[in-house]
């Protein structure tokens, strides 16, 4: 199965062109690499840091962190959220 055939949405049904819950679940998962990706690069920074600058490096380290933890979050929640609140007994 392609990306374009879960992209679009299944022939004679109403929806439109595109399936809207795969469209945005594919945007979720876009924006989540983006935040991993941010979070990576904030925490490389940090390490170029001189080492009087200790406190500034840490919170770099630790924002970096929170983003790159947001991002992955967001992408399991795109790929596992519909089995974890059907199995919290949620949905």
């Amino acid at each position: 199965m392609s990306v374009t055939a879960v992209l679009f949405a299944a022939e004679g049904s109403s929806a439109g062109i595109f399936n809207d819950k795969a469209v945005r679940d594919f945007l979720l998962v876009l924006v989540s690499f983006a935040a991993i990706v941010i979070g990576c690069v904030i925490i490389t920074s940090a390490k170029k840091a001189r080492t009087h600058e200790v406190m500034q490096t840490g919170l770099h380290v630790i924002v970096g962190f929170l983003i790159v933890a947001a991002g992955a979050g967001t992408f399991g929640i795109v790929a596992f959220g519909d089995k974890v609140l059907t199995a919290l007994g949620l949905s």
